[in-house]
């Protein structure tokens, strides 16, 4: 299949529509008109072609040093798909958060950033859970962005025992508030992150 002829093709189909269709009676208007329809670029652009390079694999979760439950977890929810390894961005940025430096993760769109700093965090707030207070505070420059981001991060800490919760200017006060559908791990009330505060806080 050729993408360029095909482009064409459908070009040319479109204009014979549009001439067909939208015939002007006044002459001056139908030549002005066939004019536009022939102009480059005018209602359809070539195609594009991106020859980007994929992102380069990394190594096994299991050489990262996680948590076997928490590289488990991860395996179940993020690498899902073969070769189930991470892109190799996330395991230097993983190695390099572990090991105490200051990291920041600039790559494309889809490439895994949130993982790249996930995974450090949640192995480090199970590895310390038995102890009482947030181990890690996710900061979003949106309130919009850390709600956005509560069920990812439900589906990688609930079933690890790990509390997290999304403290907000509209987290609401009030016992009667808590969803019935929220899993005890989730702080949702302003009480809830006062009496007991969670492991992982996102604000």
């Amino acid at each position: 299949m050729n993408p360029f002829a095909i482009a064409r093709q459908v070009e040319e189909d479109y204009k014979a529509y549009l001439r067909t269709n939208f015939r002007a009676s006044d002459p001056q208007l139908r030549e002005a008109f066939s004019r536009a329809l022939d102009e480059r670029n005018f209602l359809i652009r070539e195609p594009y072609v991106s020859l980007a390079a994929p992102f380069q694999l990394g190594n096994k979760l299991a050489d990262l040093g996680l948590a076997p439950a928490v590289e488990q977890r991860f395996m179940e929810t993020v690498f899902t798909r073969e070769p189930r390894l991470p892109y190799k961005h996330q395991t230097d940025a993983t190695a390099r958060i572990q090991n105490g430096l200051h990291t920041i993760v600039a790559t494309g769109t889809g490439s895994g950033k949130t993982e790249a700093f996930l995974m450090p965090i949640i192995d480090h707030c199970f590895r310390s859970s038995n102890q009482k207070g947030p181990k890690a505070l996710l900061l979003y420059p949106m309130n919009a962005l850390a709600i956005d981001q509560k069920k990812r991060i439900a589906d990688l800490c609930a079933p690890l025992g790990i509390s997290y919760g999304v403290y907000v200017g509209s987290t609401d006060r009030g016992s009667n508030k808590r969803p019935s559908s929220a899993p005890p791990q989730e702080r949702c009330t302003r009480e809830e992150f006062e009496a007991n505060p969670p492991d992982l806080f996102l604000t």
